[in-house]
């Protein structure tokens, strides 16, 4: 995951909406000139351990919710299955 992360942020800069919305990320949260310069080598360098403690501290799955759009009939009967917690199908137009 990490090698991917750092690996797709080139591909995340080729259109001007790309470059700009990181440009615009340096000035709204007050990042340095080189932040996106040094973004791969930082990703690189945290270690499993690092990234499994932040995930404990930031993602929160008694809080998650997962939406799937498609054909109801098909899924629900394995998606219950996977005992994930309710399954609440919203029909179009409810």
């Amino acid at each position: 995951a990490r090698d991917y992360a750092a690996g797709i942020f080139g591909l995340q800069l080729e259109t001007a909406g790309q470059v700009a919305t990181r440009v615009s990320q340096l000035v709204v949260y007050g990042l340095p000139d080189d932040h996106f310069d040094r973004y791969r080598e930082r990703i690189r360098a945290v270690s499993r351990d690092e990234a499994a403690a932040a995930a404990a501290r930031h993602i929160r799955p008694d809080e998650a919710q997962i939406v799937l759009v498609g054909d109801a009939d098909a899924v629900v009967a394995d998606l219950e299955a996977l005992d994930l917690g309710p399954v609440e199908v919203v029909r179009p137009g409810q």
